[in-house]
């Protein structure tokens, strides 16, 4: 296992890390005591992700699991980094989230290797399909919609002013790294006419902290075995804004509304009943939704805005609908309306304009 050229200076430390890939994962996990040393194991590489290596292992002999390590430069054409240790706030997310959730939503943690920044999950079925691509296919279900509306509603209700979550994600460093720098103060600095909502808006993140907020729950992160859905991703969850998890859900059905143009209604559709369902559901225990709705409508804006000029940019927009998002992202900046709802609609206006 101790191949030099897989070990890396661990950033801050004397440490190094030992990076896994699909090559020395099953000698990394033999020489662990994780794997017998005489059982054919396969393991594959997964894609989808820019901010960590994320191993398949299928052991001949037991039920297949997931390696997940992180990586201090993220896979992005503009240099992006972030702390390694953000992995194990993923792994306190998700024991959050398994208390709270129905089973089977979040994959369950099986161990953990704190030198080397790495854990392993519960897989799931090889035949799953990820949200995204079913999404880029036009295969939309409004059901599906509000399921998840009821998920995350749940997820902010549950944890709303929760003491022992606030401890366990003290801060917004991680975050920052991965979200308010890249998305926020990336497009405050390309965009000057809107710099002012975006430091209004980072300073009420900064105060309006209130209940586990997902930070990634987006369609890539969501996969889908027949009528299972299963979330994962969750390095960026923290106790903070839930209008941020509003705006950058929200954020994936409006671009794919765009990119469909006259033919997108039905993304608003799913967009909507994702809403409805979420004040539904999270008014039954905690009635502040009309409070923060119109942070929310901004962080949609932004959202959108960060998604075409910041350094994350969506890959699947041509250049006729990138603009058409990033004007209504503007237009909603420099005047916001006081709802979501009526987000829908001036997107929904945009796509029928010549």
């Amino acid at each position: 296992m101790a191949s030099p050229a897989n070990h890396v200076p661990s950033p801050g430390t004397s440490r190094t890390v030992y990076e896994l890939d699909s090559t020395n994962a099953a000698g990394y996990l033999i020489a662990t005591g994780r794997v017998a040393r005489d059982e054919p194991v396969r393991v594959e590489e997964l894609a989808g992700g820019v901010s960590n290596v994320v191993l398949r292992v299928t052991p001949q002999s037991r039920p297949p699991f997931v390696v997940k390590q992180s990586r201090e430069q993220l896979r992005t054409q503009l240099e992006w980094r972030s702390r390694l240790d953000r992995i194990w706030r993923e792994v306190a997310v998700m024991r959050t989230l398994n208390r709270i959730l129905e089973p089977g939503l979040v994959p369950g943690i099986l161990f953990e290797d704190r030198e080397n920044f790495l854990f392993a999950m519960e897989a799931i079925d090889e035949r799953h399909i990820v949200w995204k691509t079913a999404l880029l296919a036009d295969h939309v279900d409004l059901e599906l919609g509000a399921r998840l509306g009821r998920i995350l509603a749940t997820v902010h209700r549950e944890t709303w002013n929760d003491s022992a979550v606030r401890d366990a994600l003290p801060d917004l460093v991680v975050f920052d790294e991965l979200r308010i720098d890249p998305y926020y103060r990336k497009i405050a600095e390309v965009h000057a006419p809107v710099r002012d909502r975006i430091d209004w808006l980072l300073d009420e993140m900064q105060r309006q902290r209130h209940c586990l907020v997902l930070g990634d729950f987006s369609p890539k992160n969501i996969l889908l075995t027949g009528d299972r859905v299963t979330l994962v991703d969750f390095e960026t969850g923290h106790f903070g804004d839930p209008g941020f998890d509003h705006g950058f859900f929200l954020t994936h059905l409006t671009l794919k509304a765009i990119r469909r143009q006259s033919a997108g209604g039905v993304f608003l559709e799913l967009a909507r009943r994702f809403w409805q369902e979420y004040r539904s559901r999270f008014a039954e225990s905690v009635a502040v939704v009309d409070d923060w709705e119109a942070r929310s409508v901004v962080h949609w804006a932004a959202c959108v805005l960060a998604r075409i000029d910041g350094k994350s940019p969506v890959e699947y927009l041509d250049e006729t609908c990138r603009e058409t998002a990033r004007t209504l992202a503007i237009e909603v900046l420099r005047d916001p309306p006081a709802s979501l709802a009526e987000c829908f609609d001036l997107t929904a206006e945009r796509l029928h304009r010549p």
